[in-house]
């Protein structure tokens, strides 16, 4: 349990520091981003202790959804799936973008558009296709 805990936790971490890109950094200052990045990572670990001690409260594993609903109501389940999918959304398109950028600028040389639509068809191409593979995959990476 405390090696699920603290891959969620690392997690959630990991994920707010990809959303908060370098150019961020560029945009507000040096000083002002450390300031920002310390205060997410403190935030986004208390936000992952609390989550994992839900789940432990619940001695099961349910969602962030369900644990909203079952102990603040309906109102704040629907925060929380609309946290969930922005939180996906962004997520997908930083690293979409990434590595759309490094394929056009080593590969393609046509548009930065031309590499996004390769690279995400590919990758849903491989999802779609082999969902069991890529299901035991993220096992293993967990």
């Amino acid at each position: 349990m405390r090696l699920i805990a603290t891959t969620f936790i690392a997690g959630t971490t990991i994920g707010a520091g990809m959303l908060a890109l370098p150019i961020t950094a560029f945009k507000v200052g040096f000083v002002s981003w450390f300031l920002m990045s310390v205060f997410f990572c403190i935030f986004m670990s208390f936000a992952g202790i609390v989550q994992s001690n839900l789940n432990a409260f619940e001695n099961a594993s349910i969602s962030i959804a369900e644990i909203s609903k079952k102990h603040l109501g309906r109102f704040f389940e629907k925060i929380a799936i609309i946290s969930i999918l922005g939180l996906t959304y962004s997520l997908l398109a930083a690293y979409a973008t990434g590595a759309s950028q490094i394929l056009h600028e080593s590969v393609f040389h046509f548009s930065f558009n031309f590499s996004l639509i390769v690279y995400v068809s590919f990758f849903a191409f491989f999802i779609a296709s082999c969902f069991s593979f890529v299901d035991y995959l993220n096992r293993f990476l967990v």
